[in-house]
């Protein structure tokens, strides 16, 4: 069985990967970070932005082994810096 998730992409990542969400098509049981990898091997442009980047459903930050449920999305957020 498969289940679909939303990834979002934010600042840098988006317009490096000109869209703002992808659509991803993964096995039941499936970890962020094989997820990860999946949108590493669809978007090779933001692929070494990746490894820095924070990860959240909802309102809360999850880890690489944080298991996936069907529908939900996965927000990507690169870091951020100022002046």
């Amino acid at each position: 069985m498969s289940m679909q998730i939303t990834v979002q992409l934010h600042g840098v990542l988006q317009r490096e990967a000109g869209t703002a969400q992808i659509l991803l098509e993964l096995p039941q049981h499936t970890h962020v970070g094989e997820a990860l990898s999946q949108l590493e091997s669809l978007s090779p442009d933001i692929a070494h932005r990746l490894p820095r980047c924070a990860c959240a459903i909802g309102d809360r930050v999850v880890h690489a082994s944080n298991l996936l449920h069907e529908g939900d999305v996965l927000a990507i957020l690169p870091p951020i810096s100022g002046g």
